[in-house]
């Protein structure tokens, strides 16, 4: 706990020293990650969305336990295919 203070101090010092050199990527790096982040809550979002939709839609359809079954296993196969692309971008 005490070496992580030390180092959050010392990031401090240091944003303090170079604060007019260092201000102006570091508002692009925040602003970054701020949208990065709104991005990531707006895809699980629509994805889960689109699931709900396809569930009730089946449900109406067919029996509520193929239709969650048929759900879950688009939900996998889903993940599976993102995990894939993260793998091979990560590759790259």
């Amino acid at each position: 706990m005490k070496e992580l203070a030390e180092v959050l101090l010392a990031f401090l010092e240091v944003l303090k020293n170079d604060a007019g050199q260092a201000r102006e990527p570091i508002y692009k790096f925040f602003i970054a990650l701020a949208l990065l982040a709104v991005f990531a809550l707006t895809l699980a979002l629509g994805i889960g969305l689109l699931l709900a939709a396809l569930w009730l839609g089946l449900r109406q359809v067919m029996p509520a336990y193929f239709a969650a079954l048929i759900t879950g296993a688009l939900s996998l196969a889903l993940a599976g295919v993102l995990l894939w692309a993260g793998k091979a971008n990560l590759r790259k």
